[in-house]
């Protein structure tokens, strides 16, 4: 599958409705909200159930299973092998982009998520405004360049809870086992296992905690 914005191998752009059981695999290729399984999840949409081996490649908000979650919307009881590729911002190994009130729960990925610039989780690769993280884990390897994490990329007025991360991560700036950056964001119950290799700001656990 290849298109421009909201690529999905099952549906380009999933809105106010329930995807579950489903699978993917395959290519999957785009420039914006490129997705495994949905280039994008939004009004209060649940994805659940559900899984993807795609090899998945774009320019942003680009995901393992969905290229970007967004609007109260849920990801539940998901797992992603793909291989994720992405050359500007927000890659994550299950979810490019987590924004505004929406949340990943018991959902898990392993692969390869590669980014060139910014914001490369081995799960998550942006996330924030209110958005939640729970019981969710990652054993993905991830290379990035600038805010790298195991888990997450980037956190910037969210919640992680009962998470953890024990893939490889390498990256420049920002490299954390668990996550790259941290800012104004609570983290509970976490923690990481895997090894950091970076540049410049590099922690087993945070890479970057601004303030």
């Amino acid at each position: 599958v290849s298109g421009r914005m909201y690529v999905g191998g099952l549906t380009g752009h999933n809105n106010s409705s329930i995807i579950k059981n489903c699978h993917v695999a395959g290519y999957i290729s785009g420039d914006s909200s490129v997705g495994g399984l949905s280039g994008v999840n939004r009004w209060d949409s649940l994805v659940e159930f559900s899984s993807s081996s795609a090899f998945v490649a774009g320019n942003v908000s680009v995901g393992g299973l969905i290229g970007s979650n967004f609007d109260y919307s849920i990801v539940r009881d998901c797992y992603s092998s793909a291989t994720v590729s992405c050359q500007i911002n927000n890659t994550g190994g299950l979810v490019g982009s987590n924004r505004f009130n929406s949340t990943i729960l018991r959902s898990s990925s392993s692969g390869q998520v590669t980014g060139s610039n910014q914001n490369t989780g081995g799960l998550v690769g942006v996330h924030s405004h209110n958005s939640s993280i729970s019981e969710s884990h990652s054993s993905a390897i991830v290379t990035g360049y600038n805010r790298s994490g195991g888990l997450v990329g980037s956190s910037a007025y969210a919640t992680i809870t009962r998470s953890y991360a024990n893939g490889q991560v390498t990256g420049m700036i920002g490299v954390g086992g668990f996550i790259g950056s941290v800012m104004y964001s609570e983290l509970s119950n976490c923690y990481s296992g895997g090894s950091v290799i970076g540049g410049e700001d590099v922690g087993g656990f945070a890479g970057r905690i601004p303030f």
